[in-house]
């Protein structure tokens, strides 16, 4: 399971998730270009809320399930 969920038709790929993302967890996929969280990395995740508040696009939610 996705540790956040990105909708796609509005992620723009710009990156501020990653740089605001203060657990280092989030990275953009090399084919895609969109943010991701390896399954090895989520246990990391403070659960903050930084990369939903900062999307210009609102593109990202937090997935807490």
């Amino acid at each position: 399971m996705s540790h956040i969920i990105v909708d796609k038709d509005h992620c723009t790929g710009c990156g501020i998730c990653v740089k605001m993302c203060s657990s280092g967890v989030i990275s953009l996929a090399d084919e895609s270009n969109l943010p991701q969280v390896q399954d090895e990395n989520t246990s990391r995740c403070l659960y903050c809320g930084h990369c939903e508040a900062f999307c210009p696009s609102q593109a990202l939610v937090l997935n807490l399930t």
